[in-house]
């Protein structure tokens, strides 16, 4: 059982070992639960029932040593199986950390593209103002010019002094309104 903990202490920490064996190490580990603290409760009732028919002597330092030692094997189950799922815990919120950073690269892709889509839309539309050929650098103006307007949006927005202005704001109104 503690070469089992030992190992599971040591591969836990590769997150790829811990996704692939972490079904197989709770089971083990509950099961372990279940069965250590049985084992020594039928080894003092065995003892107890030994020693109503003749003294133990020295057997009986032995038999306190072996209880004392499954004493120490559940108390570190009960970490490994802690610590097993504080690595899982750690592991999802990397995974968690990693979707953000994605989900803000797709969101600066979509301040680049969705301006310029706006654009080519507006200049392939059929009116009468656009209706002769339009020279390309008109378009790469206008997009530039959506593009600057766009992301000049986005940082105020992101900014601090607009965000302390809101709460600023937001406390005026609460305090006005009496809320």
């Amino acid at each position: 059982v503690g070469d089992i903990l030992e190992d599971i202490g040591l591969q836990s920490s590769d997150d790829y070992l811990l996704q692939q064996r972490f079904n197989h190490w709770r089971n083990l580990l509950t099961k372990f639960q279940v069965e250590l603290p049985e084992i020594k409760q039928s080894l003092v009732a065995f003892v107890s029932f030994i020693e109503e028919f003749q003294s133990l002597g020295p057997a009986k330092a032995f038999i306190n040593a072996t209880c004392a030692q499954l004493d120490i094997v559940i108390e570190q189950n009960n970490k490994s199986y802690d610590a097993l799922r504080q690595d899982l815990a750690l592991l999802e919120n990397k995974r968690g950390i990693e979707q953000a950073e994605r989900v803000g690269q797709l969101t600066q892709l979509g301040f680049f593209f969705i301006p310029v889509s706006c654009v080519a839309t507006l200049f392939s539309m059929q009116i009468k103002p656009l209706a002769n050929h339009v020279p390309t650098w008109a378009f790469a103006v206008a997009a530039l010019a959506a593009l600057v307007l766009a992301y000049g949006a986005r940082m105020t927005i992101q900014s601090k002094t607009v965000a302390e202005a809101g709460r600023r704001l937001a406390k005026r109104i609460r305090t006005y309104g009496e809320l």
